[in-house]
């Protein structure tokens, strides 16, 4: 019953919280202006999945390394090149399909899958469901 009651609320709440706020400004925004400044879609992909990527550098440095599973502090530099090389990843993947779609729910709805399972626990504690 928790699973029936609990993912679909958690991919409501992402779907507001990642979805239309990271995606509206970094692929609604962003990736739209830069490829047109740069007159490459490519570019404005690889550019806004970089700076996608350094933005979360600071959430994952102040929730400490036992958010990802490591058990002591890490530095700060460590995250920012840990966040560029991961969420890059992912920032070229929404990128392109952003690029192929022009659809901004569909990019929405993917990022909201993307973290679906990594936050399900949490947002059932935070919840008390």
């Amino acid at each position: 019953m928790q699973l029936l009651t609990g993912l679909p609320l958690c991919f409501a709440y992402l779907m507001l919280d990642a979805g239309l706020i990271e995606e509206f400004f970094f692929r609604g925004l962003l990736q739209s202006r830069l490829s047109v400044f740069l007159k490459s879609s490519v570019g404005g992909i690889v550019c806004t999945a970089f700076i996608f990527g350094l933005v979360h550098a600071p959430g994952l440095f102040l929730r400490g390394a036992e958010s990802e599973g490591m058990d002591e502090q890490i530095p700060f530099l460590f995250w920012v090149a840990y966040t560029i090389v991961n969420m890059s990843i992912a920032g070229i993947s929404l990128g392109i399909l952003y690029s192929k779609t022009k659809n901004l729910w569909l990019v929405m709805a993917v990022h909201a899958m993307f973290d679906l399972l990594p936050n399900f626990s949490e947002f059932m504690k935070t919840w008390h469901l």
